[in-house]
Parts: structure tokens; C-alpha cells; sequence
């Protein structure tokens, strides 16, 4: 469950990775887009973690299939080539109605036909049963907060963003770091360092 806190848009992170609290040596960035007719504004945070936790995000991310749009495409691109020729070859094996065609031609013909309008629905059922297939990286152990991402941006206006903070620690250092920080949602946070 994580903490949820209202705070300044320049909010100052504490250097620690906010997953695990080793020292940060690479960073991620956090973001939330709002659109109205006539404006997107975009909020983005950058946010300390360590390669471990960074790479681990990365794993889970990659094998998330709301991220994986990539092969989708793929697949979607596919699905269009093969209709695209598969209709140009079914035509050329349908018969002409002034010319008769033998049985044993007119069912290998039909077979024909049949494989090449299923071709693009086998690729793509194949496609999905192999990412249903692939493991997902397991979730990370103590000290990591989660496999995804440690801090979320869930929404900011009139400069003030709102974030999703899973490491109980790390939220405290950004209440003790920012004296605008107010708790939203979660449960009550002692001072930075002491436990619940």
C-alpha cells in the first residue's frame, strides 16, 4: 500500500534509492500528462535509484504486456501484410465462371485459400501464447519496495503534484527533505529512520 503525499512541484528527493535506500547512481523519471482541448501539461520528477532497482523496473516493465506495444505492432503489421497479399493470392486460385475446374484442383485450391486467410490468425495466436508464456521476473525481496516503480506521480495542479511513494523510509526522508509535504493517504509516518 503506499503512501500517498501532496507536496510542492519542486519537490527535493532524498539521493537514496527510493526503492531500496542504497546510494542512487542512475535515475528514472517519474511523470503524469493532462490534456484538455486546448492544453497538455506534462509533470515529470526524476527520480535517484540504484542499477539494481533500476534494472529490476526495467525487467518488469519489459514483461508487463501493457508495455510490450512493440510486438503488438509487430503482430498488427502482420495481420495487415497477410490480408494485404493473402486477398491478391485467394483471388488468383478462385475459378473463373468460364472455366471448369477439376475436384481434386477446386479442394486443394479451397485448402489453399483456407491457409492463407488463417495464416495471419495463427501468427497472432502464436505471438500471444509465447508472451503468455514468457516468466514474469519475480518480485523483488527486502529491501526493494515492489518490482514497478517506486514513486508515481498520481496527479499535480496549481503547484502541487500529488505521488505514490511504496517505501515507507523514502517517503518519510521526502517529509523530513520538504516542509510542504503533507501525508494524503497511508499510515501515519514517524521520523525518518525510526520504524512504525
Amino acid at each position: 500500500m503506499p503512501v500517498v503525499l501532496g507536496t510542492a512541484l519542486d519537490v527535493q528527493l532524498p539521493e537514496q534509492c527510493a526503492c531500496c535506500l542504497a546510494p542512487s547512481s542512475r535515475i528514472r523519471v517519474a511523470g503524469k500528462t493532462t490534456a484538455n482541448p486546448h492544453v497538455t501539461t506534462v509533470a515529470t520528477l526524476v527520480v535517484p535509484y540504484c542499477d539494481l532497482c533500476s534494472d529490476h523496473i526495467r525487467d518488469h516493465q519489459r514483461s508487463n504486456p501493457r508495455f510490450n506495444l512493440g510486438g503488438a505492432t509487430i503482430v498488427f503489421v502482420f495481420l495487415a501484410l497477410a490480408v494485404w497479399y493473402g486477398g491478391s493470392f485467394v483471388l488468383e486460385r478462385l475459378p473463373r465462371r468460364d472455366t471448369p475446374v477439376p475436384p481434386a484442383e477446386a479442394v486443394r485450391n479451397i485448402l489453399l485459400v483456407l491457409a492463407a486467410l488463417s495464416a495471419p490468425f495463427v501468427g497472432a495466436g502464436a505471438f500471444s501464447a509465447w508472451g503468455l508464456m514468457r516468466r514474469r521476473p519475480a518480485e523483488p525481496t527486502s529491501p526493494h519496495s515492489r518490482g514497478l516503480p517506486a514513486v508515481e506521480v498520481q496527479r499535480f495542479d496549481q503547484g502541487r503534484v500529488v505521488l505514490a511513494i511504496y517505501n515507507q523510509e523514502y517517503a518519510r526522508r521526502i517529509i523530513a527533505a520538504n516542509p510542504s509535504a503533507q501525508l494524503l493517504e497511508g499510515q501515519a509516518l514517524g521520523a525518518p529512520g525510526v520504524p512504525n
